[in-house]
Order: C-alpha cells, then sequence, then structure tokens
C-alpha cells in the first residue's frame, strides 16, 4: 500500500510540474537574451516558437543552431536581419546554402558524430546551448512525452543546454528505442497544433535509376544497409536497388524515401541483423507524414542516439554491412 501512495504522489508530482510550466510560445521566449544560442533538434523545428521569437523585441545576436536546417527555418529566418536572429548550421542543403554562401548564416564545420563534443572538452567560446527546443507529444499518464521519429542528437543536446522547451503536438507519433522524454525533464511547455508534413514523392533521374541497378547486384541477401543523404544514395530504395532482396536489415544514422515501404512489402526484415535483430534502428526517418504514421507504435522502428549510431565501434559490430 505504502508504495503505491508513493507512486501516486510522485505521479501527481509530475502533473503539478507540467501544469505550472504550460506557458504561451511567447512566454517561452521571453527568456530568449541578445547574444543566446537556442538549439533545434533536426526536424524539431515549431512554427509557434519560431513566430514568437521572430516577434520578439529588443534583443540582438540571436543564434539559431541545428545540424541542418529544414526549410521552415531557413524560411523564417530569411525574412529577418541576421543582426537580430542568424542561422549557424553544419551541414548544408538546398534551404541553406544559399544564405551560407551570401554570408546570411554562419556554417560550422563539425562531423555529425562529433557535434557536441566542443563543449563536452570545453573548447575556447564552447559554452552549453542557452536554450534547446524539441517537439514531443504530449505527456502520457506516467509523465512520458515521445519525440516522435526524429530523434538525432536531441537527447544530447537537452543535457547540453540550460533550458529545454518542449512545443507537444498531439499529431506526433509515438515511437520505441530511446524516445521517451519525462516531464521532469524539461523546463516549459508550449502547444504546436501544426500538421505534420507530407513529403513531396521523390522521381529518381535517370542517373540515379542507372546507379541503382549498379548497385542491385552488389547487395547480397540478408544484408543489413546503411544508406545515406543525397540525391543518388537517398533514391537507391525508390529506384529498385533492393527490390529483389531478401531479408534485409537496416542500421543507419538516418532513413531515405521508399525504406518504409519496403519494411511493409517484407523486403527489410532485419531478421539476420547482428547488432539490433528484428529492428529498423535509425535516429530519423526524414520522412512525411505517411511513414510516420506507419511507425506509430511499431516495435520494428526503433530510434537510438546519434553518438550510439555514429560510433564506429557500435557500426562495427554489424555483419554483412
Amino acid at each position: 500500500m505504502r508504495a503505491v501512495q508513493r507512486s501516486r504522489r510522485q505521479g501527481r508530482r509530475w502533473v503539478d510540474h507540467y501544469e505550472r510550466h504550460l506557458v504561451s510560445p511567447r512566454e517561452a521566449v521571453a527568456g530568449v537574451s541578445s547574444g543566446d544560442r537556442v538549439y533545434v533538434p533536426m526536424f524539431h523545428e515549431s512554427p509557434a516558437l519560431l513566430g514568437a521569437l521572430a516577434e520578439r523585441a529588443g534583443v540582438a545576436g540571436v543564434e539559431i543552431r541545428a545540424l541542418a536546417a529544414v526549410p521552415a527555418v531557413q524560411d523564417v529566418l530569411a525574412d529577418i536581419s541576421p543582426a537580430f536572429l542568424r542561422g549557424n548550421w553544419s551541414f548544408g542543403t538546398p534551404a541553406t546554402r544559399a544564405a551560407i554562401r551570401d554570408g546570411g548564416a554562419d556554417f560550422t564545420v563539425v562531423g555529425f558524430g562529433d557535434v557536441h563534443r566542443h563543449i563536452d572538452q570545453r573548447r575556447a567560446n564552447a559554452a552549453p546551448y542557452d536554450v534547446c527546443w524539441i517537439t514531443a507529444t504530449p505527456p502520457d499518464d506516467a509523465g512520458y512525452c515521445c519525440v516522435g521519429a526524429e530523434l538525432w542528437d536531441l537527447r544530447t543536446a537537452m543535457q547540453r543546454s540550460r533550458t529545454t522547451v518542449a512545443a507537444l503536438n498531439h499529431h506526433l507519433p509515438r515511437t520505441f528505442g530511446v524516445t521517451r522524454v519525462h516531464v521532469s525533464e524539461i523546463d516549459m511547455f508550449v502547444s504546436e497544433p501544426r500538421q505534420l508534413r507530407h513529403r513531396s514523392p521523390l522521381t529518381p533521374s535517370p542517373a540515379a535509376v542507372a546507379i541503382a541497378a549498379h548497385v542491385s547486384p552488389l547487395v547480397p541477401h540478408r544484408a543489413t544497409l546503411q544508406i545515406g543523404a543525397g540525391k543518388t544514395s537517398g533514391a537507391l530504395a525508390v529506384a529498385g536497388a533492393f527490390d529483389d532482396k531478401e531479408d534485409l536489415g537496416y542500421f543507419a544514422e538516418t532513413s531515405a524515401p521508399g525504406l518504409a515501404d519496403l519494411v511493409e512489402r517484407g523486403v527489410i526484415t532485419s531478421k539476420y541483423a547482428t547488432v539490433r535483430p528484428n529492428k529498423f534502428v535509425t535516429t530519423g526517418l526524414t520522412g512525411g507524414a505517411d511513414d510516420y504514421a506507419y511507425a506509430n507504435d511499431n516495435p520494428f522502428f526503433e530510434f537510438l542516439d546519434y553518438d550510439t549510431m555514429l560510433n564506429p565501434a557500435v557500426i562495427s559490430r554489424n555483419d554483412n554491412l
């Protein structure tokens, strides 16, 4: 009986914390000061928070830091003076290359797996981030929010930030792996009503189709795949490189278009994977609403931290990679 009472008291404690710290987007950004660095894990942009920060008066030199910016972030920054709000990216994308080239955004050269190492090693000017913005589901009955199908470096960024703000979106999928964050780990909560984006259909170029035909015979049955981003590698699945394979596995820091379809069709089973058998393991699906819906409450998809998925000692344990 005492254990049950203690559990109930702890449950009430997280509810109290959540209710006390549920604020408006304007209140959430009120604590951002001139010169602060706001870290946004990839695919965790919050239109509510970005919009509120864009309207903030009296501050300057605020930096939005990320591995890479999705178009929604860059679109907001494009309409604001870099003297007020400036992006700093470590991976150039079609959405950010022009801004980097023209001096409207900064480019920090860093390996993805080492993105926060400068903070851990206390290098010059490597202070913790002032704020980390994430998106997550509203808390469940045990007080855990789920960050959906895009984990990336979210947890490591939270650990290296002074404050964490969660934009709560009930459209996000609930997923498996290390995607649950307890309410007590979050300092403020705002409501984020946006719908999840639908990914535009990918039509492989003739060159990508030809390359996929060359790749296909190099991949044996039961191999474990790692596929990188890019117009060619990212199109391999859609271009049919793996259609005739059996029992492929997947273990990579990112996903690509068409891979969820291969799971649904039984091509990717991870039955013979050596590190995480019977799992599709990644940090993020980089998908659209359809892929997220398929991953929702689907234990076959497992999302692990970025520093795990990019650790050579872990990667090398995969046979037939």
